[in-house]
């Protein structure tokens, strides 16, 4: 008990209310820091919460779940590996439309080795082919020649100390040689037109029926003939199918041909007015 004398002008009674006030303002202070703490504690939870939720998906992840989820339906068409036409890294060194639906593509392999492939989609039964092209040309200066009718392929076949020693020549797949001068040659460009990774691939009027070929954003290809319901072709490259990338396509009245690039090689397949596709086979390369 506190027996000190109060100080001067104040009596006991006031002194007594002065500590009650001091006493509930510490009680208040205590409170409001312990609230403080609970509000802190609370924030990290949540916080804590959002980066590892372990309470099942919220919204938002169970949408992006739906969206990865695999097409319901049919199993994809193809569900073995394509047979590769050429294998390895294949690049495109020319592409040429010689005519509507009739196109030519001048393709090397990691070794230098040229081939020209032979697409044509203007009347049934499409056609395509693959030649190789065993004529001395130095793969990195070969070019398809543009404004023909027919593939030819220009470029150097001797490589001298200056450019009156260098030799050239211009070919026919089957290696005749009808030129050896490139001077005022059109040499088509080495970039050829790609589809887009994701859309609509092919669309076109087949016969009688309407041709839709789809690569979904799950990266799956679908197809669509007439009024019939989308069919899965290809899974996504995640769920075991092929890689597909941006590929080659021409199209036209008699179907349509698409190639492709994968880790094992360049591989394709073709529809034709019977909307069945099949996939090509090594056979088409010469």
């Amino acid at each position: 008990m506190n027996n000190r004398p109060s100080p001067p002008g104040v009596d006991d009674t006031s002194a007594d209310v002065m500590r009650m006030k001091r006493a509930q303002r510490s009680k208040l202070i205590a409170v409001l820091a312990v609230l403080v703490v609970l509000a802190a504690i609370a924030s990290a939870v949540l916080v804590l919460s959002r980066l590892n939720p372990d309470k099942g998906p919220s919204a938002g992840a169970a949408s992006a779940t739906a969206s990865d989820a695999p097409s319901q339906g049919s199993a994809p068409r193809f569900v073995t590996p394509p047979p590769v036409l050429i294998p390895g890294i294949v690049t495109v060194r020319g592409d040429v439309m010689l005519a509507k639906g009739h196109r030519a593509l001048l393709l090397s392999n990691a070794d230098g080795h040229l081939y020209t492939a032979d697409i044509d989609v203007t009347t049934a039964p499409l056609t395509f082919a693959i030649r190789g092209l065993d004529v001395g040309l130095r793969a990195s200066s070969a070019h398809l020649v543009n404004g023909k009718s027919e593939i030819l392929v220009a470029g150097v076949t001797k490589m001298g100390a200056t450019q009156a020693e260098t030799e050239y020549g211009v070919f026919k797949p089957d290696g005749t040689q009808v030129g050896k001068k490139i001077d005022g040659v059109d040499l088509a460009s080495d970039r050829p037109v790609l589809a887009l990774p994701v859309g609509a691939w092919v669309d076109t009027k087949v016969g009688e029926k309407h041709l839709l070929l789809v690569q979904n954003e799950r990266h799956e290809l679908t197809l669509s003939a007439g009024d019939e319901a989308p069919k899965v072709l290809f899974a996504a490259p995640d769920r075991d199918g092929p890689a597909m990338g941006s590929p080659i396509i021409t199209q036209g009245d008699a179907g349509a041909v698409l190639l492709f690039q994968d880790a094992s090689g360049w591989w394709g397949f073709t529809i034709d007015k019977g909307l069945e596709p099949k996939l090509l086979d090594p056979s088409v390369v010469r």
